[in-house]
């Protein structure tokens, strides 16, 4: 069984409706991961969890849609 993998993300998205409609996006295209938004933390945080996240893919949606997205390594 792989191991459910919990990655952070830096960005710097500001408005719930934004990050909803993020989120729907993710979602549709990254099987079996979830994802939600802290914007209330200074560095407007993406998680990620799930067994199979493609890191590269998700920060590329997020530049796509015009938003930074950074990850927070340990």
């Amino acid at each position: 069984m792989t191991p459910t993998q919990i990655e952070i993300f830096k960005t710097n998205v500001s408005s719930e409706i934004a990050a909803l409609n993020l989120i729907t996006k993710l979602v549709s295209q990254h099987e079996n991961v979830r994802f939600n938004f802290d914007l209330d933390d200074c560095d407007r945080i993406l998680r990620a969890e799930g067994t199979e996240l493609k890191l590269k893919d998700i920060q590329e949606q997020l530049t796509l849609a015009g938003f930074n997205c950074e990850l927070i390594l340990d």
